[in-house]
């Protein structure tokens, strides 16, 4: 019985680990599941939750937004310390956003979103290209100003 337990804590403590680099190392979206987790009640920068402001744009389907990122798509924001890329698909199209991890902020993070979403920029801000550059179809990345020294 004690081997038993202590077999599994040290399969544990080594397999956990190693699971959980090599999802980083395949750019899988499961080592970014806690931050995913914490995108669901994240705020805009006028502090509305950003479930309100998604439910009032796409009403009940909201409900079924699968928040997505991964080891190649956290990036897009560039190498800042507390901006991360995140986005979902809906009704044929990626709405991408930067995610400040301390803040809980969102804001929109691409051409097609700033379209969708125009309230959730911060007022007063001017959108200038995102660090990463890039496109996603034709889709340009882009981020105000001010988050670009976040």
């Amino acid at each position: 019985m004690k081997t038993v337990i202590l077999l599994s804590i040290v399969v544990l403590a080594i397999g956990l680990p190693l699971v959980y680099e090599v999802g980083l190392l395949m750019e899988w979206e499961y080592p970014h599941w806690w931050m995913l987790h914490h995108v669901r009640n994240a705020r805009t920068v006028g502090g509305e939750p950003i479930a309100t402001a998604l439910q009032r744009h796409f009403g009940a389907e909201a409900r079924s937004i699968h928040w997505h990122t991964c080891g190649y798509c956290i990036d897009r924001t560039g190498r800042s310390e507390n901006l991360r890329h995140v986005q979902f698909e809906m009704r044929g199209h990626f709405f991408s956003f930067a995610y400040d991890i301390a803040r809980n902020q969102l804001t929109p993070m691409s051409e097609l979103t700033v379209k969708e979403f125009p309230e959730l920029v911060p007022r007063g801000d001017r959108l200038v290209p995102a660090p990463f550059g890039g496109r996603v179809d034709d889709d340009s990345f882009v981020l105000p100003a001010s988050w670009q020294t976040r």
